[in-house]
C-alpha cells in the first residue's frame, strides 16, 4: 500500500474545542441536529490515536446497525486523511488496525439485545465513544461498558458521549451532565466533576449555527418538519437546548406544562379540598421501580371525569448524586413497599381507608405461591382493587389519556389531566415517551413507563366504558 501525505482537516470552532479536551477527561458533546458533533468525535478519536499510538484501544458504539455502517464509512475517510493511506474497517469483526498499532472497534449495542454486552466483558479499552447516545432511554448498558476502561499506569482513559436533546435519553442526559454543567450556552466548554461517573468531565453544547458547512435555512426547514409542530422539540433540535419541556413524539401534540400544570392551594403546605374523592393508582415492581400516583377525581374546578395528580411515590434506587434512577427498582419486598406507601399518604394526614387503591390486574395472578402480590399488600395494610385494565385496551387507554391532555384548558366538554410538580416522574419522563416503531398506537417497549402506567390505570378505572348508549362511568 502506497502512503501519501496526511491531509489537513479544518475543524469547526466547536470541533476544535472537542479536540482540546485533555485525554484524561470525559468528553460530553450534546446539541442540536447537524451541529457536527459526530464528526467532531471522529476528529477526537483520530487525534487521540496519534498521541497514544500502540496504546490506543477504542470502542465506538451506536444503537442502530445502519448508523454503525454509516459511521464506519465516515470514520474510515477521516482516518485515511489523518494517516495518509487508505484505511477501512474489517466488516467481519468491525475492527480497524492503525499503522501505528492502535486499534478501533465498532459495536452495535442495543438494550433490547443484552447478549451484545457479553462480547465486551473482560476487554480493556483506553477510550469508549457512545455516538447518538440520546437513543438510549437509560444509561445502564453504557455504564456497564465503563468497566472496560482500564489501561496501564500512565495511560489515560476516557468516555466520549455525543447526543441530541429531545430523544429517549433526554431526561437522564440532562440530569447527569447538562444540569451540573449549568446549562451552558452553545459553544461554551464547561469543566466539572460528574457525580454519577466520578470523572472529571468537559461538557460542550452546540447548535446548527456551529456548522458552517450546512445550508442553514434548508436544514432548519427539515428540522421544523421533523419536529411535527412541537415548539419545544424544535428548540431542542435547532438550538440544542435541554431546558425546555420536550413533548417527545407520543404526546407531542397534546401535552403542555402551561395547560397541564396545576397546584393545590396552600403553597408549601398544600391542602386537599374537603369532599375530595381520592384514588391511588399503583404500578408494581421490585427489580424495576414501583410507582404510585395520588389523584383527586372530583376537583370542583375541573370538568367531570378529570384526573388531578397531586403527588407521586416513585420507589427506585438513587444515583450517586442523589437523583432518582428512573429505571432501577428499590428491591423492597411487597410488605416493605406497603409500609412506604402508608408513610407516604400519612404526610397528607390520610389513612389507607380514606382512599381507593387500584393496581395492575396482574397483581392478582397466582404464580405458584399461596399469596398473590395483592394479598401481600393487603396484609401490609394496602387494600388494592383491580384497575380493570382488561376492560379498556392499552391502545384505548393511551388514546384516551392523549385526548384528556389535549383537552385541558381547551374543551370543557371533555375530562382534563392536571398534575402537580410533586409528580416528578410524570413531568420528567412522560414528555419523552416515544412510539413503538412497529405499532404506532403503543409506546416504545424500551420506554420507562412506570409513571404513565399509573395514569393509564386511573383512566381505565375512572372512565371505563359500560353498556352501549350509557357513555363512560365516572368514578
Amino acid at each position: 500500500m502506497t502512503a501519501s501525505a496526511p491531509q489537513a482537516i479544518t475543524p469547526t470552532a466547536m470541533q476544535a474545542d472537542m479536540q482540546r479536551v485533555p485525554l484524561d477527561h470525559d468528553l460530553v458533546a450534546c446539541g442540536g441536529r447537524g451541529s457536527g458533533k459526530s464528526f467532531g468525535g471522529e476528529l477526537v478519536v483520530a487525534r487521540d490515536s496519534t498521541v497514544l499510538k500502540e496504546r490506543f484501544n477504542c470502542l465506538i458504539v451506536r444503537r442502530s446497525y445502519a448508523g454503525l455502517q454509516e459511521l464506519s464509512t465516515s470514520l474510515g475517510r477521516t482516518l485515511t486523511a489523518t494517516y495518509g493511506q487508505a484505511l477501512s474497517f474489517n466488516r467481519s469483526d468491525w475492527t480497524l488496525r492503525l499503522p501505528n498499532g492502535g486499534v478501533i472497534e465498532l459495536a452495535y449495542l442495543d438494550p433490547s439485545r443484552p447478549q451484545a454486552m457479553l462480547r465486551q466483558q473482560g476487554r480493556s479499552r483506553t477510550t469508549i465513544w457512545a455516538d447518538e447516545g440520546g437513543q438510549y432511554s437509560d444509561p445502564d448498558m453504557l455504564d456497564q461498558l465503563r468497566a472496560t476502561l482500564r489501561a496501564p499506569a500512565g495511560t489515560p482513559t476516557r468516555f466520549i458521549f455525543t447526543a441530541n436533546p429531545g430523544q429517549a435519553g433526554h431526561a437522564w442526559i440532562k440530569q447527569r451532565w447538562v444540569q451540573p454543567a449549568g446549562f451552558p450556552a452553545p459553544g461554551v466548554a464547561v469543566r466539572f466533576h460528574c457525580e454519577d461517573t466520578t470523572s472529571p468531565t468537559v461538557y460542550i453544547g452546540s447548535n446548527i449555527a456551529a456548522n458552517p458547512h450546512l445550508d442553514f435555512e434548508q436544514t432548519r426547514r427539515q428540522i421544523e418538519i421533523a419536529a411535527g409542530g412541537d415548539p419545544e422539540l424544535l428548540r431542542a433540535w435547532l438550538e440544542g437546548s435541554f431546558e425546555g419541556v420536550i413533548s417527545g413524539s407520543y404526546f407531542a401534540d397534546s401535552m403542555s406544562r402551561r395547560r397541564n400544570l396545576l397546584e393545590l392551594n396552600g403553597g408549601d403546605q398544600p391542602q386537599i379540598p374537603q369532599g375530595s374523592r381520592l384514588l391511588v393508582s399503583f404500578d408494581w415492581g421490585i427489580a424495576a421501580p414501583s410507582c404510585a400516583t395520588l389523584f383527586i377525581t372530583n376537583h370542583p374546578l375541573l370538568p367531570r371525569g378529570s384526573l388531578f395528580g397531586i403527588d407521586e411515590c416513585y420507589l427506585s434506587k438513587s444515583t450517586r448524586s442523589g437523583e432518582p434512577d428512573w429505571n432501577a427498582g428499590l428491591g423492597a419486598s411487597n410488605l416493605q413497599q406497603a409500609q412506604i406507601l402508608q408513610e407516604w399518604i400519612s404526610r397528607w394526614g390520610l389513612e389507607p381507608q380514606d382512599l381507593t387503591w387500584i393496581a395492575d390486574d396482574a397483581c392478582w395472578n397466582r404464580t405458584g405461591h399461596a399469596l398473590t402480590i395483592a394479598d401481600e399488600f393487603r396484609k401490609g395494610g394496602i387494600p388494592f382493587r383491580r384497575a380493570g385494565k382488561a376492560r379498556m385496551s392499552e391502545e384505548a387507554g393511551l388514546a384516551r389519556l392523549r385526548t384528556m391532555l389535549w383537552a385541558s384548558d381547551r374543551d370543557e366538554s371533555q375530562p382534563w389531566v392536571k398534575a402537580s410538580r410533586r409528580c416528578r416522574a410524570f413531568w420528567e419522563l412522560t414528555p419523552l415517551l416515544a412510539r413503538d416503531t412497529k405499532k404506532r398506537e403503543l409506546l416504545d417497549p424500551a420506554a420507562i413507563t412506570h409513571s404513565i402506567d399509573t395514569w393509564r390505570y386511573a383512566v381505565n378505572f375512572v372512565q371505563r366504558p359500560v353498556g352501549a348508549g350509557r357513555g363512560h362511568r365516572i368514578y
